[in-house]
């Protein structure tokens, strides 16, 4: 009668029984354990890939807040639930990851894909995400054979991968109606897209910017927005290990039910069980998890409620912590050969995670002698080898010696990904008058599964579970570019004349955006091949086309002035204090319009390959990169087909510096005599001091010798008309050209230069001095994060570029023209102490003519 109520409960109502997969505890020991064997490694701020993605990590990294997707997108928060699990596993785990640094994040996704009606709402989780709150589990089974997933009542449900992968699939409800995956791959990737550029692409293929959730328009709002995404990005990337950690339990792969509802009797373990009875390697993998010394199987015969948390005969164990490590990372060229590279009788031999648990372990109903129709291991045990066990030498779970005897049946389990067999037999089943917990069953031999066979399973399959997961994380932040400066050997330069020139409105430093418009660079696909594991071939990760923009990220310096008078010149403490004082608080992003050629300044319009060879592009913008912003870090983000991947997001962050000064100054009324520099006035003074410097000058032929003075004569030092162009780097056009007609003039230049470089401004034909390089090194005014074992993983350090002040004009690098009166090769002299300042309109500069930065 009971079970008859049950099924017309299951007709009627929600009709799905929840089949539970790995702990939750589990999949979060996994989960961090992935991460750590990932490129992301124990220490996040020390790899390559964070800062690759233009990231640190610190408990609190992204805040509180992720992205729900679907319809509408809704904001969703961390919760109580999550942190809980995590906090429970430093029990065991002192060292665990805090609860909102990356790893955290997670981690989370890895809880909450168990998400389902019978334990969430229990919990009294006011985050029920998707609401109302579903079955997630269902989708949580993939038998490669067959290549189905789990069916209840004639409900198919999706398999592992397809629920992971596709947004065609929907989990079947009864209650609520079928229901889609919002924290898919695909998922990730939209997320990951928003939170570098705050835009979405719209179905022509153009980007809108997005307004963050709740429609609060600021810097603030848009800061909290792009870290919202990262979290998401994180939280679903949780998800999708957790489904693929789930091919690592053959109950998954071989479609067997083990939720431990709708039992006819809990307390009957031989009874019916609807549901299929509470998995005892489940259980007790989750108390070596937790190294807790009991754990108990609890069944209801319910189909509404859970059953009752340790109503089951609670099992004592002392058995030790699971091992996480030793498995090699496999490689593959999509996501689903993760789970399974083959699919019907090709899964024999095949290299995902699911083929290899389904072929090479029983589970407990399809065991030896159940009934099963899996070719491997035998239903029928044969082929497999036998392994006696005697009391004393049978333990139970707490070591405590047992009588009798018991036969394990052994096989070999081949890994076909590494080619490597198991390097003696495994424990596969086995048989005795015994249950799977080592208790009597009543004299009736016959097969079973006990934590003998369980623990030969975990060995081989936790590691397993947590190398693929590291595995599948690389492959989804496996694209790499390489940004390199172009010819020119800068990223941008502007002429300092539009902000500090005569007529110029002031700088608007907290919310203007009058800076740098182009970002001119070299870019090159530098994505590794894939080598697929167990032989499977070679995959170039070609980039053929897709989506392709510039975002710089930056902070404001609001102590700039048009002047640069603002600039640090003191000591160094005190000019770290005054920039941090005038740091602005939140970081902003500006992301390019338009892309062109570098080479021929065509606009590039549709899908844009980037190829292995380094292409020269030049990114428009049109909002621009302040020309007081600080912190400045430049990335390339690409979205589009990656190797077989369709819409793939590869990012590559470059710490570039800040705007830096370069000003050229006519200063030609001064005249360079041994090691200094002297005026007219100076050099013709009647003084005998005088007359010592007239004897130095050369030619001679410029003292007249009637006066004893320097001739007025275009020859004889007067002051020049500096008119040539400069170029930077090893560019061959003119990137300016100088018009200084008079003394007491100057030009400054603004640029972005690579970090840890210098670039070099080269004069055309200069009419003042040898047409030799002037090196213009970078200028950092930035926060730096440097790792260390600090807990936030990082400490901060302060690099104050200070600019310096020829004639009263700040700069950062000056070069002074002035006359050569002693015709000897230049030298080092005195003129940038000895020169006076400049006064009046002469300290605003000039504009230069021609100037050209970007595209031909």
């Amino acid at each position: 009668m009971k079970l008859r109520i049950a099924l017309s409960a299951i007709a009627i109502g929600t009709f799905i029984s929840p089949t539970f997969a790995f702990d939750i505890h589990t999949h979060a020991a996994m989960s961090a354990e992935a991460m750590a064997q990932s490129k992301f490694s124990r220490s996040p701020n020390t790899s390559a890939l964070l800062l690759q993605l233009g990231l640190r990590d610190a408990n609190g990294v992204f805040g509180n807040r992720y992205v729900g997707f679907g319809s509408p997108l809704i904001s969703r928060f961390a919760t109580d639930y999550e942190g809980k699990v995590m906090e429970s596993m430093r029990i065991p785990f002192p060292a665990f990851p805090g609860t909102q640094t990356i790893t955290g994040w997670v981690i989370r996704g890895a809880v909450r894909e168990d998400d389902n009606t019978f334990e969430t709402p229990r919990i009294n989780l006011a985050d029920s995400d998707p609401a109302p709150v579903f079955n997630r589990v269902i989708g949580h089974f993939f038998d490669p054979i067959s290549n189905a997933g789990l069916s209840i009542l004639g409900r198919a449900g999706p398999t592992a991968p397809d629920w992971a992968l596709l947004s065609t699939v929907r989990v079947p409800e009864g209650v609520t109606g079928d229901r889609e995956n919002n924290y898919k791959i695909s998922d990730a990737r939209e997320a990951m897209w928003r939170a570098l550029t705050l835009k979405k692409i719209l179905a022509n293929g153009t980007l809108e910017g997005i307004t963050p959730i709740g429609g609060l328009l600021s810097y603030a709002a848009d800061e909290a927005e792009r870290k919202a995404y990262w979290a998401t990005t994180f939280r679903t990337l949780g998800d999708s290990v957790h489904l693929l950690q789930d091919m690592a339990q053959p109950q998954h792969t071989r479609l067997d039910k083990h939720s431990g509802i709708a039992c006819v009797d809990p307390s009957n373990p031989d009874a019916a069980c609807l549901g299929g009875h509470a998995s005892f390697f489940e259980n007790y993998l989750k108390a070596r998890t937790l190294t807790t010394t009991s754990f108990s199987l609890d069944e209801t015969i319910s189909v509404t409620l859970p059953p009752p948390p340790g109503t089951g005969l609670e099992r004592q164990t002392t058995r030790p912590q699971l091992n996480y490590a030793g498995h090699p990372l496999p490689a593959f060229a999509n996501y689903r050969d993760f789970f399974a590279t083959d699919t019907g009788a090709a899964s024999a031999t095949g290299k995902g995670l699911a083929n290899y648990s389904n072929r090479g372990f029983y589970s407990f109903g399809t065991n030896i002698g159940s009934g099963s129709s899996f070719a491997a291991p035998s239903p029928t045990g044969t082929g497999l080898g036998t392994e006696l066990i005697t009391g004393p030498d049978i333990k139970d779970m707490t070591g405590r010696p047992l009588s009798g005897g018991m036969v394990l049946r052994t096989g070999i389990v081949q890994d076909y990904a590494t080619g490597i067999p198991t390097p003696q037999p495994v424990r596969l089943s086995a048989f005795g008058m015994w249950d799977q917990f080592l208790e009597a069953n009543g004299g009736v031999a016959r097969y079973t599964l006990n934590y003998y066979n369980y623990d030969a399973q975990a060995a081989l399959l936790i590691p397993r579970a947590v190398a693929y997961s590291a595995g599948l994380i690389d492959y989804f932040f496996r694209g790499q570019l390489e940004v390199t400066p172009p010819a020119e050997g800068i990223y941008s330069l502007v002429d300092h004349f539009d902000f500090s020139g005569e007529g110029k409105a002031p700088t608007d430093t907290t919310t203007g955006f009058k800076g740098f418009k182009t970002i001119k660079l070299k870019l090159r696909n530098a994505t590794p091949d894939i080598v697929a594991s167990g032989g499977g071939g070679t995959f170039p990760q070609i980039m053929p086309g897709g989506t392709l923009v510039a975002v710089l990220k930056f902070f404001r310096n609001n102590n700039y002035t048009d002047d640069l008078a603002g600039e640090p010149q003191t000591d160094a403490a005190t000019a770290q204090a005054a920039y941090l004082a005038g740091r602005s608080t939140n970081e902003e992003i500006v992301v390019s319009a338009r892309i062109k050629d570098g080479t021929t300044g065509a606009l590039l319009t549709g899908a844009i390959p980037v190829t292995t060879t380094a292409q020269t592009f030049v990114f428009e913008f049109d909002q621009e990169l302040p020309i007081n912003a600080t912190d400045v870090q430049l990335q390339v983000v690409y979205r589009g087909l990656l190797g077989s991947e369709a819409d793939a997001v590869v990012v590559q962050t470059v710490d570039i510096s800040e705007p830096t000064y370069f000003t050229y100054i006519n200063a030609s009324d001064y005249i360079k005599l041994g090691t200094s520099v002297y005026t007219r006035s100076e050099i013709n003074a009647g003084s005998s001091a005088g007359a010592a410097l007239r004897g130095q000058v050369r030619p001679t032929s410029c003292i007249d010798s009637m006066t004893d003075q320097l001739k007025d004569i275009p020859d004889c030092f007067q002051p020049l008309s500096l008119t040539f162009p400069l170029r930077w780097g090893a560019g061959t056009a003119n990137n300016a050209s100088l018009n200084l007609p008079n003394d007491k003039t100057y030009h400054r230049f603004a640029m972005l230069l690579p970090p840890s470089a210098s670039v070099n401004v080269n004069p055309v034909a200069p009419t003042c001095g040898a047409n030799s390089p002037t090196p213009v090194s970078l200028r950092r005014v930035q926060t730096n994060y440097i790792p260390d074992s600090s807990p936030a993983g990082y400490s901060i350090s302060i690099d104050i570029g200070r600019v310096a002040a020829v004639r009263a004009v700040r700069s950062f690098t000056s070069l002074a023209c002035v006359n050569i009166g002693d015709g000897a090769p230049l030298s080092a002299d005195d003129r940038d102490v000895k020169m006076a300042p400049l006064t009046g309109t002469n300290l605003k500069p000039l504009a230069t003519q021609s100037f050209g930065f970007g595209a031909p």
